[in-house]
């Protein structure tokens, strides 16, 4: 487990950053939540799948950074992209 840090000295047991993954079903919003998430406002417009979204440390009161993983709606998609995104197998 990764260990957060406060004022650059690691604490023990906390976790220094988190993986999300969205997903849901075909036009559900998905994309756009990471979008509205990642620019504090809701876009008009977004593609139907974001890349990797990265949120700094600094971004939340408890300094941990969020990577949001967007997903197809296709199951097989999301399945194969989950298991390479977050190395599960």
């Amino acid at each position: 487990m990764s260990t957060g840090t406060v004022a650059g000295a690691p604490i023990p047991g906390r976790r220094s950053n988190v993986r999300v993954v969205v997903v849901g079903d075909r036009g559900s919003g998905k994309s756009s939540l990471i979008a509205a998430a990642a620019s504090e406002n809701f876009p008009e417009s977004v593609a139907p799948v974001l890349p990797p979204t990265h949120l700094p440390a600094d971004y939340y009161p408890d300094g941990v950074s969020v990577t949001i993983i967007d997903t197809s709606s296709s199951y097989a998609f999301v399945l194969r992209k989950t298991v390479i995104m977050l190395k599960v197998l």
